[in-house]
């Protein structure tokens, strides 16, 4: 079951609403006099990619943020109950391997119109570098991905987007590996907050012959894992975001797991 919270504020002009939170996956019975409800939430952010297997090598993408919604109108059918699925942060993976991201996906089924998704960066895993090349940043389908070459690794654009009528919101995809020409450090990655415009999460400097790790992709409920310099890459914190890439011969971090809050 997930977390119980009461007692929100008001919400876009209407009375003080109920809210209830959900960390992990459970299931929820709309009260018998309610029709419409609001979601905010995000999807879990990807695992960051491992470095190259072998020095020297390029270091691994950064794992991407999840997707988010911010008061978002849902219908939904009175005394119906309603099943949650919240994302789980994806696994960092091993040098030479992929970072995780196949269970990010947070959603809400049982719905009038079918099942509500809010998606983690699922379309696309952060890569490992190659002997020659940074990994490409893992994305959810909402950012653009950066991708990896032989030098330093490329840095993500963040994506604003206003979803089915909520706040706007915004996402990143993570930074690309650095190469082994140079060798190239990690790409950096923007905290996609309004509160935090000023925070930048760092790619992993090279390190002898050495690409470092990207920097893994933030949400706005969520910070991402730097990557790593001659070392593995760091865990995301929060929500919705991805862990940092591994420098080569180095794992990259984990993904931090995603959330849905219910206000009626």
């Amino acid at each position: 079951m997930g977390t119980l919270t009461q007692a929100a504020g008001p919400l876009s002009g209407s009375s003080s609403l109920t809210e209830v939170t959900f960390t992990s996956s459970g299931t929820w019975t709309v009260p018998s006099d309610k029709s419409i409800v609001y979601l905010t939430g995000c999807g879990g952010g990807g695992g960051g990619a491992g470095g190259h297997s072998a020095d020297p090598g390029g270091g691994g993408g950064g794992g991407g943020g999840g997707a988010c919604v911010e008061s978002v109108p849902v219908s939904v059918t009175p005394s119906s109950t309603l099943t949650i699925t919240v994302g789980i942060g994806g696994v960092g993976g091993a040098a030479g391997s992929l970072g995780g991201s196949l269970t990010t996906e947070t959603s809400i089924a049982g719905l009038p119109a079918g099942t509500f998704v809010i998606a983690g960066p699922s379309s696309s895993n952060a890569t490992a570098g190659t002997a020659t090349t940074g990994g490409n940043g893992g994305r959810n389908l909402l950012a653009n991905a950066a991708n990896g070459g032989t030098g330093a690794g490329a840095s993500p654009t963040v994506a604003a987007v206003r979803n089915s009528g909520g706040a706007a919101v915004w996402t990143t995809a993570g930074g690309a590996g650095g190469g082994a020409t140079g060798p190239g450090a990690g790409g950096a990655t923007a905290h996609v907050g309004n509160y935090f415009s000023g925070l930048s999460i760092p790619g992993g400097a090279a390190n002898g012959t050495k690409g470092g790790g990207g920097a893994g992709g933030s949400s706005i409920f969520g910070i991402a894992g730097a990557g790593g310099s001659n070392a593995d890459g760091s865990n995301a914190t929060g929500y919705g975001a991805g862990g940092g890439g591994g420098a080569a011969t180095f794992a990259g971090g984990n993904g931090s797991p995603g959330f849905l809050t219910i206000r009626y």
